[in-house]
């Protein structure tokens, strides 16, 4: 019989390494495709999840066993990437002061696309990455995870603690800016 996430948690707590690999066993990829899809970056994404899974080790005995482990994992993992978010946004303020082009943009590389079905896909799936990541992070991690990681909205509403009325606005209000910003674009 497979064992529970609390029954796992509470292994956990009792320095139980099996239990410990079971649960990264479970969320590991579930978590890093979710990471991926907030961050556009495979490496950060994995990262997160390794932090997130350290998180875990070193403060299983936090951990509410009347809570749902999925939202609690989720929730380190949302934590660290917001961290990480703010640590770049004063870095990228940084450079904006310093390394602007005389435009306002910072400097890029362009290749322009060649004419085969497979580059204009990925032109488009690219702009739409570029939109989803271009929303603000209130509206962008309740989207991913309902759109793309299929949570529930009360359990959206547990990892990021608020109400599910809270979570569906903000949902509902992304997908609207998300549209807008992609009739722009095509």
């Amino acid at each position: 019989m497979e064992k529970s996430d609390k029954q796992l948690m509470q292994g956990v707590r009792e320095g139980d390494e099996e239990s410990f690999a079971i649960l990264m066993g479970r969320y590991k990829h579930r978590l890093t495709n979710y990471f991926y899809t907030l961050l556009n970056n495979y490496d950060r994404a994995a990262e997160a999840t390794q932090e997130a899974f350290v998180k875990v080790f070193l403060k299983a005995d936090t951990f509410d066993m009347d809570k749902s482990f999925s939202s609690w994992i989720y929730r380190i993992g949302m934590n660290y990437i917001i961290d990480e978010y703010r640590k770049k946004q004063r870095w990228t303020s940084f450079l904006g002061r310093h390394f602007k082009n005389n435009n306002g943009s910072f400097p890029t590389s362009y290749q322009p696309p060649a004419p085969d079905e497979e580059l204009i896909r990925d032109e488009k799936v690219g702009k739409v990455r570029k939109a989803i990541n271009s929303l603000p992070l209130k509206y962008r991690v309740p989207l991913a995870m309902k759109d793309l990681q299929e949570l529930p909205y009360n359990e959206i509403a547990d990892i990021m603690d608020m109400s599910t009325g809270t979570v569906k606005s903000r949902i509902n209000r992304a997908r609207l800016l998300l549209k807008e910003k992609l009739a722009r674009q095509m």
